[in-house]
């Protein structure tokens, strides 16, 4: 039995679509814990903002560092022997200058209030999911823009509940998004 030209490119470009759809769940797998570990974080700290809980700030910093150790180590498991020491230089490049970028947005717009930097922030978390998802697995695109959907809502709706609205929704869809993906 023997292939046409076209029969062939056809086969080709099959398999090259489920090898793409296989690094998308090895991704969305990967993200699951970090994901889950950002939305309780989220949950937990904004929650705590918005009920004015002694200490809010530390509990909301102490969730962060956790979630940003857990966020590590899932890296460091999930990292492909591949990557030369030249891509995981720019890996963190790429993090130092989003990181610049927060910060000298947030200098930008001062003086500012512990709701705007909030919001800022998870804005543009919202976005950067959306711009990996383009790569990763349009999952994490999704799920970005529902983030990015809830800042403007709690934002521009009801700004006198955003943290309750970042804690249940932004916090939720992240923990939610997060057991789905570590399921995949």
């Amino acid at each position: 039995m023997t292939l046409d030209k076209e029969a062939a490119r056809q086969a080709l470009q099959d398999m090259e679509q489920t090898r793409g759809r296989a690094r998308a769940f090895s991704g969305y797998r990967q993200a699951g814990p970090v994901l889950v570990a950002w939305g309780l974080a989220w949950m937990g700290g904004n929650l705590a903002f918005y009920y004015d809980a002694p200490l809010a700030g530390w509990i909301f910093g102490g969730l962060m560092a956790a979630a940003t150790v857990v966020s590590i180590v899932a890296g460091g498991r999930g990292a492909k022997p591949s990557l030369t020491p030249a891509m995981r230089r720019k890996s963190m490049l790429g993090a130092a200058v989003i990181f610049a970028a927060i910060v000298g947005l947030l200098h930008i717009l001062a003086p500012i209030d512990g709701t705007r930097v909030n919001a800022v922030i998870s804005y543009l978390v919202g976005a950067i999911y959306t711009l990996a998802g383009v790569w990763a697995g349009a999952r994490l695109a999704w799920l970005g823009v529902v983030v990015m959907g809830l800042v403007l809502a709690g934002w521009l709706g009801a700004r006198e509940h955003y943290e309750l609205i970042m804690g249940l929704g932004g916090g939720g869809a992240l923990l939610a998004a997060g057991l789905w993906f570590w399921r995949q």
